[in-house]
C-alpha cells in the first residue's frame, strides 16, 4: 500500500527538481497514490497500468478462454 505522506515526499522531490506540467500519470490502482497524484499534480489524468488491468480481467475469465486473450 502506498502511504500518502510517503508518495507525497517522492512527488515533492520531483517538483523540486523541476517537474511541471504533468498531463498523465500511469500507475497502479492504490488509493494513496491516486490521492498524492491529485494533490501534487492537479489537473493530471491518472491511468491504471494496462498490465494490472489485464490480470484482473483474466482472473475473472474461465480458464478455457484465458489462452485466447494472452
Amino acid at each position: 500500500t502506498v502511504n500518502l505522506k510517503k508518495a507525497g515526499v517522492n512527488f515533492s522531490w520531483f517538483k523540486q527538481r523541476g517537474l511541471c506540467a504533468v498531463d498523465l500519470v500511469v500507475a497502479d490502482h492504490h488509493i494513496g497514490l491516486i490521492r498524492a497524484i491529485n494533490k501534487y499534480f492537479q489537473g493530471a489524468t491518472w491511468q491504471r497500468r494496462q498490465t494490472h488491468f489485464m490480470c484482473n480481467i483474466l482472473n475473472k475469465t474461465p480458464n478455457g478462454l484465458q489462452k485466447k486473450y494472452m
